[in-house]
C-alpha cells in the first residue's frame, strides 16, 4: 500500500500512515529517501501502538542520524545497501541488515538457503544472497577510515551535502534538518526542473532524475499497485527534482562549479 510523502523531506508522512494502516497491516517500510530520516520517533510510536514491524530502508542514509540516533537502529530492522554508488560502497553489488540478535538469526538462515545448520533446510523460502569476501574485505577498509560526519566518505569530505546546500541555497528547497539529525543528500527541487537540467547538460555538469517514475507507476508495478490516495506530494516532486553531482572526493572547485551553474540558471550571483 503505497503513501504519500512529506513534501518538505520526500520521506513518507507520518500521519498518511496512520490513516492508512489496517487490520491487514503486518509492516511499515520507511524509506530514509535521499539520505533524509524519516520522522522515526513517530513511525516507532504508532508500529508500537498498532503492534507491526518497523522496517527502515537505509540504502541512501549511511551516516545519516535522527534524533542523535543512527538510521538502522530504531526499527525492527535497518536495511542498507553497498552498490558502488552508496556512501559506503563496495566494489560490486552488496547490503547488510540490522536488527535484534532474533531477527539476524532469521536474515542469517535467509540468506543461506534456509538453512540453520550447514546443509539442513529448516526455512522454506530461503535464498543464496551472502556478501562475498572480496566485498567485505574492501568495506572493511573504508569502515576504518570513516570519518565523523558522512561516516563512509574519506576524511575531510564528509562536508560535500553541506558545503554545496549552502553555495545553492537560494534554490535548495528542501526543509533542514531536525536538532540532532543529520542528512546525506543533495537533490534540489525546481518549477523549472527539465530547463535547468538542460541548462547544466550544456555546461557540463551531469545530472539525474531519482526518480522518472514514482514507484506506483512503475510499468511493472501499475496495474496492480495499491495507493493510500492520490499521491499527489509524490507526483508534484516527481516533477520537480534533480540530482546534483555529488560524491565523497568532489573538491571545493568541483561544488563551486555545480553551484555557479545552478545559480546561473536563476540568475542569481549569491
Amino acid at each position: 500500500m503505497f503513501v504519500d510523502v512529506n513534501y518538505d523531506t520526500a520521506c513518507l508522512d507520518a500521519a498518511l500512515v496512520a490513516a492508512a494502516v489496517s487490520a491487514k497491516t503486518k509492516a511499515i517500510l520507511a524509506v530514509h529517501l535521499y539520505g533524509h530520516p524519516v520522522q522515526l520517533d513517530e513511525m516507532a510510536h504508532l508500529a508500537a501502538a498498532r503492534n507491526i514491524a518497523l522496517i527502515e530502508d537505509c540504502a541512501q542514509a549511511q551516516g545519516a542520524t535522527f534524533s542523535g540516533k543512527p538510521v538502522g537502529s530504531t526499527g525492527a530492522f535497518g536495511c542498507f545497501s553497498f552498490y558502488p554508488t552508496k556512501n559506503l560502497g563496495a566494489l560490486g553489488d552488496g547490503g547488510a541488515v540490522t536488527g535484534s540478535r532474533q531477527g539476524i538469526e532469521l536474515v542469517r538462515k535467509l540468506r543461506t538457503y534456509g538453512w540453520s545448520t550447514p546443509q539442513y533446510a529448516e526455512l522454506p523460502f530461503g535464498r543464496c544472497s551472502r556478501l562475498d569476501e572480496l566485498q567485505a574485505g574492501y568495506l572493511n577498509v573504508r569502515l576504518a577510515g570513516a570519518g565523523a560526519g558522512c561516516r563512509c566518505t574519506p576524511a575531510g569530505r564528509a562536508d560535500v551535502p553541506a558545503t554545496g546546500c549552502r553555495n545553492c541555497r537560494s534554490i535548495c528547497r528542501w526543509s533542514g534538518p531536525a536538532v540532532g539529525t543529520r542528512t546525506i543528500f543533495f537533490v534540489i527541487k525546481s518549477d523549472r526542473r527539465d530547463a535547468l537540467r538542460q541548462h547544466l547538460q550544456e555546461a557540463g555538469i551531469m545530472t539525474g532524475l531519482h526518480y522518472p517514475f514514482p514507484a506506483h507507476l512503475q510499468p511493472g508495478l501499475s496495474a496492480n499497485a495499491r495507493t493510500a490516495g492520490s499521491l499527489d506530494v509524490t507526483l508534484r516532486l516527481q516533477e520537480r527534482i534533480l540530482s546534483l553531482p555529488m560524491f565523497a572526493t568532489m573538491s571545493d572547485g568541483e561544488i563551486e562549479r555545480v553551484a555557479d551553474g545552478v545559480r546561473g540558471f536563476f540568475g542569481r550571483d549569491r
